[in-house]
């Protein structure tokens, strides 16, 4: 009982079911009233009537916000038949890049080889490097089974292999630019895989709060340029952030490191 009566009060002192509590005292009021023939007949049913108006405003209140959320469900349930790929995935544009590299102090790669785009995005990607920021690349190894497979799947002039081998190789050559100008050792740092890979991804501070991992989907038999591309937050899309965060983390330490310092191994494709 004692607990019952300090969660009224709690209740009272916070503001909460004022109405309910307002209209239990004063039927208890008229009661005690009518019991000792304290009021007149008149001044008892006035105040009957005057508890039932404000039982009636309280239904009606009640009743307009049941409608209210009846109505929300509605128009989720008819946003949610709306929704479709058309409001999920656009088609990749390489131009993004340049605004999120100006915020960058972390870009993470994953691509079959990615020369140009980060030659078109040279100047903003020296500057990450300026500002004391990293970058890693994980490329397809230039000879192996996966770039022969993925040529498979190409059409046009990817469908020849050598050209992979040759874009790959780009990449490889660019990113060693790039470690040559950093003045910080292992602030690039590339890897490459004999695998295929589940998707191209750029990743952006992605261990940040702020992180963003723009993933695009390979195909078969399809242009590169005409692949579905979505967006991922770290805070928003937590859930899938994390599985494409680490599937690149877990290829990174399959990945076999390549010694930037050094002459690249790969001349010729074979």
């Amino acid at each position: 009982m004692k607990r019952k009566i300090t969660k009224v009060w709690n209740e009272i002192l916070e503001g909460k079911n004022l109405d309910v509590y307002l209209t239990i005292a004063v039927c208890a009021i008229l009661v005690v009233l009518d019991i000792f023939d304290l009021a007149s007949a008149s001044t008892i049913s006035a105040g009957i009537l005057a508890t039932l108006i404000v039982l009636a405003l309280d239904i009606l209140s009640r009743r307009h916000s049941d409608e209210s959320i009846k109505k929300a469900f509605e128009e989720f349930a008819a946003f949610r038949g709306r929704i479709s790929a058309a409001n999920f995935f656009y088609v990749w544009d390489v131009n993004f890049l340049k605004q999120e590299l100006a915020s960058a102090t972390e870009v993470d790669m994953l691509a079959l080889g990615n020369y140009n785009l980060i030659s078109q995005h040279s100047e903003e990607i020296h500057n990450v490097l300026l500002k004391g920021g990293r970058l890693r690349f994980i490329y397809i190894k230039p000879v192996g089974d996966a770039l022969r497979m993925r040529a498979e799947g190409e059409i046009g002039i990817a469908h020849d292999p050598k050209h992979l081998f040759m874009q790959a190789v780009m990449s490889l050559q660019k990113a060693q630019e790039f470690a040559q100008s950093s003045h910080t050792i292992d602030s690039v740092q590339v890897r490459v895989i004999d695998n295929a890979l589940p998707a191209v991804m750029t990743m952006i501070n992605p261990q940040d709060r702020d992180g963003r991992i723009y993933v695009t989907l390979n195909g078969f038999g399809v242009h590169y340029t005409s692949r579905p591309s979505f967006v991922l937050h770290k805070e928003r899309d937590a859930q899938w952030y994390a599985f494409y965060q680490n599937t690149f983390e877990n290829m990174w330490q399959c990945a076999e490191k390549i010694d930037l310092s050094e002459s690249l191994p790969y001349k010729e494709y074979r």
